[in-house]
């Protein structure tokens, strides 16, 4: 057993790794499972609401951000677990010190653009959700989420040239001249993380607490919410802890191993909050705040065919040939005939559907459908003059 400087014990490189790999799989199957049916109960959602692939909906940006946020993790964990085999937890320096510094550099990498992908896919996506409260609100969110975005850009590129010379990624045992401060930076840029996410996520509360939603649908998209928040918080001020622990320290690898530990329990924790809120329906917010999003819903388009099957043959029928003289051969007449009869059954049916929505708002096709019939009953009676 290997002991610290303080005299306690360590466990050994292998039992550090071990439970390095151990924790990351332990939580990333579920996780993974948790992803896919979120998409699917999303997806569902969609498609209920005639669903279709355009920037304002919601649905689309959880699709997106879910499935970008999980591929990206799935990478970092599989950088993670080959890193063990360089070192990654030993207590002094690892044998193949020089590929274990590769793979931490294109760690970190790969933990900033996954960051970068779920800060701006969510505030995309809340961005959207604002729009149905107001459009200067959803241009405020967009706007947020591109300054933020930006600044983690910057913070990609500043990561990736942190060292001079041509090993580049080479962080430890540099002097400071070669390098920036990177206990500086990385402090700086995890609280931005926090503030950016209390910003993003944290602004959905009073908007949802100044909706018309029902109170108990209030209570469940908040708890959540602010559950989904306390957790991005902790797990990342825990990262924050140890990765200003991490740079020209003897045990570096050994701190690195607890890094990673907190870093994809930032990344997977209070991703699966947010899907336990979307696949309990709690943070269905684009249902709640509107009554539809992309088009007339399923229930509502199988009701109108409902009603058109109850009519009779002759009335479902309906005339195109609209000009002409209405006096002539029997053809015409009959025509004129059958469109006039069509008249009060449609516009009954139509008065059925208005009676229907608490808002007394017409769908687009059943505007274009009284129109049309007052046309044609007009177009005839004009010609039976």
């Amino acid at each position: 057993m290997i002991t610290g400087s303080d005299g306690r014990p360590i466990l050994d490189a292998k039992h550090q790794a071990a439970i390095v790999v151990i924790f990351v799989v332990t939580f990333l199957c579920p996780a993974t499972i948790l992803v896919f049916a979120t998409i699917y109960v999303r997806l569902r959602a969609g498609v209920s609401q005639a669903w279709t692939w355009k920037w304002s909906n919601p649905v689309l940006w959880d699709f997106i951000s879910l499935g970008t946020m999980l591929l990206l993790t799935m990478a970092w964990s599989t950088l993670v677990c080959v890193q063990t085999q360089s070192g990654l937890g030993t207590a002094s320096e690892p044998r193949d010190f020089a590929d274990f510094e590769k793979e931490e550099y294109a760690v970190e990498l790969l933990y900033l653009l996954a960051i970068l992908s779920w800060k701006g896919l969510n505030g995309l996506s809340n961005a959207q959700i604002f729009g149905l409260v107001g459009e200067r609100r959803r241009k405020q969110a967009t706007v947020a989420t591109a300054i933020i975005a930006t600044a983690f850009l910057a913070a990609i590129f500043a990561s990736a040239f942190q060292c001079d010379g041509s090993k580049f990624w080479s962080v430890v045992g540099r002097r400071r001249a070669s390098c920036f401060n990177r206990t500086a930076f990385w402090s700086t840029l995890g609280g931005i993380d926090i503030a950016s996410d209390i910003l993003i996520h944290g602004l959905l509360i009073p908007t949802i607490l100044n909706s018309k939603m029902k109170w108990d649908q209030k209570q469940g998209a908040v708890i959540i919410i602010a559950l989904y928040v306390l957790v991005y918080v902790t797990t990342a001020s825990v990262r924050i802890v140890f990765v200003t622990q991490l740079w020209n320290r003897p045990n570096f690898a050994l701190i690195a191993a607890k890094k990673d530990i907190a870093t994809f329990s930032q990344l997977v924790f209070p991703m699966s909050v947010l899907c336990l809120g979307k696949v309990s329906r709690h943070l269905d917010l684009e249902s709640y705040l509107s009554s539809s999003i992309g088009g007339p819903s399923r229930r509502r388009s199988s009701s109108i065919a409902k009603q058109c099957a109850r009519l009779p043959r002759h009335s479902k029928e309906i005339t195109t040939h609209v000009s002409g003289p209405s006096s002539g051969s029997r053809g015409t007449q009959s025509w004129g005939t059958e469109s006039i009869e069509e008249v009060p059954l449609r516009k009954q049916m139509i008065m059925n559907r208005q009676s229907e929505h608490a808002n007394g708002e017409l769908e687009l096709s059943e505007h274009i459908t009284v129109q049309h019939d007052i046309e044609v009953q007009s177009i005839h009676t004009t010609n039976g003059e």
